[in-house]
């Protein structure tokens, strides 16, 4: 088996489940995984496969064909310029969130010593990609699974940077006024409306956690009402709260931030021109 096989192979056995694009760059990561760069790829198509590699390839294939993300496979995911370990305790970090980070980058990079706190980290993504790119930033974040810190805590080692971590639970507004004092506030929580399951790949809603992404169709602001509780809690007059929000609902999400006495409430689109982020001052 050679890197063109391998290559006629995942476009053939998994065309039924991804698109042509998405095979493609699975199929890069793949190679990439078990040695190959990119230009390997396209210089020496016909380099055979070690009969290992091959092992691997037949493990992967058949995980794929079975709806299973990659970056689960493989057991990582690129983000922010760092890569970052991943299982299913945790999202898949996606990469429309990178504005999110870079807005946060580019308006607080300069100020002496900004104290951050990372609502819902997950994977820990946005925490880390702040702290190694703002190097004079506290970084702090929580998340309400113990499995979902263990995997944050082992990124913030791999990524050598010094985040404090806690378990707490957002709904649990009660426990707000426990934590520290801080001069940013981003959150990245679940959004998707169960009425929105129909639309998501199978590989999202067989392996990714639900507790992560879903929000109840009667309810769907629900950590957004916390997340503007908590920053009345934590932040001083004139802080920054940004977060990732559901693109249909956005307008309300404002509302439900003006509603709590934030400030200016801005809306932010992806690089899809879809509105996914907001950015809201306390008064």
């Amino acid at each position: 088996m050679t890197i063109q096989n391998v290559k006629i192979e995942f476009q053939s056995k998994l065309t039924n489940i991804y698109t042509t694009k998405e095979i493609q760059s699975i199929c890069f990561l793949f190679l990439e995984h078990i040695g190959f760069s990119k230009t390997d790829c396209i210089i020496t198509p016909h380099h055979k496969l070690s009969a290992e590699q091959i092992t691997i390839y037949t493990n992967v294939i058949s995980r794929l064909q079975r709806n299973e993300p990659i970056q689960y496979i493989l057991g990582h995911a690129d983000f922010y310029g760092l890569q970052f370990a991943v299982n299913p305790s945790v999202l898949i970090p996606r990469q429309e969130t990178n504005l999110l980070v870079q807005m946060i980058i580019s308006e607080h990079q300069q100020k002496p010593s900004p104290r951050i706190l990372d609502a819902c980290t997950g994977s820990g993504c946005i925490a880390i990609s702040i702290a190694k790119n703002m190097e004079n930033a506290s970084v702090s974040a929580f998340d309400i699974s113990k499995k979902a810190l263990e995997t944050a805590y082992i990124n913030a080692q791999n990524n050598n940077t010094s985040i404090s971590f806690y378990e707490l639970d957002i709904l649990d507004t009660q426990a707000h006024s426990k934590l520290d004092t801080y001069d940013i506030l981003v959150s990245n929580p679940p959004y998707v409306r169960q009425c929105e399951k129909q639309n998501m790949h199978a590989n999202v809603l067989a392996f990714e956690p639900e507790i992560a992404l879903f929000v109840e169709d009667s309810n769907p602001l629900i950590f957004y009402e916390a997340l503007a509780h908590l920053g009345q809690k934590v932040l001083p007059s004139g802080g920054d709260l940004y977060c990732e929000i559901n693109e249909e609902l956005g307008t309300k999400t404002c509302a439900v931030f003006k509603n709590a006495g934030y400030d200016v409430c801005s809306i932010h689109k992806d690089l899809h021109g879809k509105n996914r982020f907001i950015h809201t001052i306390k008064k």
